[in-house]
């Protein structure tokens, strides 16, 4: 309790001589207003009087009575080789005073010079005295005077460490109570001085605290509040000042002692193992609160336009939280983590929408907090459900992605839906790849159902992404557009040319010869398709689809030309008649009746 006092008085000390050199130069001031000349304006009138003023005397622009007062916000110059080499000969210096007072203890406990009470005093009024000289001197010499506060908070802990270890004074619940009154006193020196070294060192030394009182292992309920309490301490700071490396420093101290903790703690084998994992991932969730809040303070609060440093700090805090999340309760849980995985895409998509009516500028961070929620949504997919429902509800999201992003006028969100179709489509041909031939109706199973699904979901973005388009939309999107239709096509020559070797492949079944029939209905099949796309990107003028047709076209003619060697005659016949009078019907279709076409299409 002495000690709490004593820090309390340091800090009231520093407080004190803050305020009375703010009065001392407040006084100053008056006193100078006060000896100054004061004109005296009267209503006594002064007569006109004509001059003559020479028209060759060139005018002088007017003295300044007073020199321009220097502005608070000129930006901070880079310092001088001078002020470098001061600055690193007084971090030197501290760092030998350091190492000097644990000589020092360590010297004094080997010859019994002073008891171990005293021992530790020494090296408290030594910080203390360090602490407020840094004050005293922080006018004048601001970067000498962080040194000195630094090392001051530096002697603080060790003495308060040697108090604990060495000399068994303190227990430790009450080391671990002086060392977080050192941390929240660096915390609060940081914030008046705006000294972002100082909160480094006390956010450094608060981790190391845990490390420092090992002798006796804290619970895990104890460690992870004292590691819960400097993480808030964290976000008030950054509410006053971003300091990105304080988060990054305070980040990678939780995650290090929370996984240090957890992997004494949780163990599958105990009998209390569920309630230790739910307990831990109470606190993960916590800490995950308190950085995505501290990554996007200033800029919900302040409308700050964040920095990739930003978005960097939201996606590791995002992952991390979502694997240990994972790891956690999926042994327990094992047919919840779909539900997880969606909660935590419902709070990104919360934070998201709170990021973009706060601040709609900053386009970057409130993109990247809608991807994050999409990120979670796409996992929490093939965690709950599996078979074609994977792709079915992929291809929904994938649709649902461009409707947001029409509701929130063109946040270009669509490219997150872009992603989640290719993923779906992948899938579609995995699946499809795994299924048993069995005797299904030809284009009614669940193959051809699937590539329905991925043809109708492709078209349908393609009108998302028109109406985008209609509204101003960016270039891209008339890629997208290719790539959709690309896919639609491919995937409609893939699903009806495997539904003709499905038909063909029953009846060789039935011990009939069916090669040359199949080439035949399949050669006819993509001829009459490439006429199709001819005449839709005739009318439509979608010089895209015209050339896909021409291609095809092209490469059923070659193909049949092939196959000829290998047919019969009399097939080698029908394909190529069929060929040149597909070929000429169509031309003449065209040619008579592209009027009707056009207002029919």
């Amino acid at each position: 309790m002495t000690f709490i006092l004593f820090i309390g008085l340091i800090f009231s000390i520093i407080s004190i001589q803050s305020l009375s050199g703010r009065v001392q130069k407040l006084e100053r001031k008056l006193k100078e207003v006060e000896h100054e000349d004061v004109p005296v304006v009267t209503d006594q009138v002064i007569p006109s009087q004509n001059f003559a003023i020479p028209e060759t005397v060139p005018l002088e622009e007017p003295t300044k009575l007073y020199e321009d007062f220097p502005s608070n916000t000129v930006p901070k110059q880079e310092l001088t080789d001078e002020e470098v080499g001061g600055r690193l000969l007084g971090k030197i210096g501290v760092f030998a005073v350091l190492v000097g007072v644990a000589f020092f203890i360590k010297y004094a406990f080997d010859n019994n010079w002073v008891g171990p009470v005293g021992r530790v005093m020494i090296g408290v009024i030594i910080g203390a005295l360090a602490i407020v000289l840094g004050e005293r001197l922080r006018n004048r010499y601001e970067n000498y005077s962080d040194v000195l506060m630094g090392g001051g908070l530096g002697i603080l802990y060790l003495s308060t460490y040697a108090a604990f270890i060495f000399y068994n004074l303190i227990g430790a619940p009450m080391a671990y109570l002086l060392l977080m009154c050192i941390t929240g006193l660096s915390v609060i020196l940081s914030i008046v001085y705006n000294a972002k070294p100082l909160a480094i060192v006390g956010l450094i030394c608060g981790f190391l605290v845990p490390v420092l009182v090992s002798v006796t292992t804290p619970s895990y309920a104890e460690l992870l509040t004292y590691v819960l309490i400097l993480d808030i301490g964290v976000v008030m700071v950054s509410y006053v000042y971003k300091w990105i490396s304080l988060n990054h420093i305070a980040f990678i101290g939780t995650m290090g002692s929370f996984i240090v903790s957890a992997a004494q703690h949780v163990d599958q084998v105990s009998p209390g193992y569920k309630a230790v994992s739910i307990a831990f991932y109470s606190y993960a969730f916590v800490y995950f609160l308190i950085f995505l809040t501290s990554s996007i303070l200033h800029h919900v609060a302040r409308k700050e336009h964040s920095t990739s440093d930003d978005v960097v700090f939201v996606a590791m805090n995002g992952l991390s939280h979502g694997l240990l999340g994972y790891m956690l309760l999926n042994p327990i849980y094992p047919n919840l983590m779909g539900y997880f995985m969606l909660f935590l895409a419902i709070v990104y998509s919360v934070v998201a929408y709170i990021s973009f009516e706060t601040n709609k500028e900053d386009v970057v961070l409130n993109k990247f907090l809608a991807g994050m929620a999409a990120l979670y949504v796409t996992v929490a997919i093939p965690l709950h459900f599996d078979g074609i429902w994977i792709s079915l509800f992929w291809f929904i999201e994938a649709i649902v992605f461009y409707v947001v992003d029409k509701n929130l006028k063109g946040q270009n969100l669509y490219m997150y839906g872009a992603i989640v179709y290719i993923f779906g489509l992948l899938q579609v041909f995995g699946y499809v790849g795994t299924l048993v031939s069995n005797k299904q109706a030809v284009f009614v199973n669940t193959s051809f159902g699937l590539y329905a699904v991925a043809i109708l979901t492709a078209y349908i973005l393609v009108w998302l992404l028109q109406e985008e388009l209609n509204r101003g939309g960016a270039e891209e999107i008339k890629s997208l557009q290719a790539m959709y239709l690309t896919i639609a096509q491919i995937l409609t020559l893939v699903a009806i040319t495997a539904e003709i070797n499905r038909y063909y492949g029953y009846k060789l079944k039935e011990g009939y010869s069916v090669y040359n029939e199949r080439n035949t209905a399949v050669s006819i099949f993509w001829m009459l398709y490439a006429i199709c796309l001819l005449f839709v990107g005739f009318v439509k003028q979608i010089r895209f689809i015209r050339v896909f047709g021409l291609i095809l076209f092209g490469i059923t003619a070659l193909k049949l030309f092939l196959e000829i060697f290998m047919m019969g005659q009399l097939y080698a016949i029908v394909s190529s008649i069929t060929l040149g009078v597909l070929a000429l019907i169509g031309s003449f279709a065209y040619a008579k009746y592209s009027e009707r076409l056009k207002k029919l299409l």
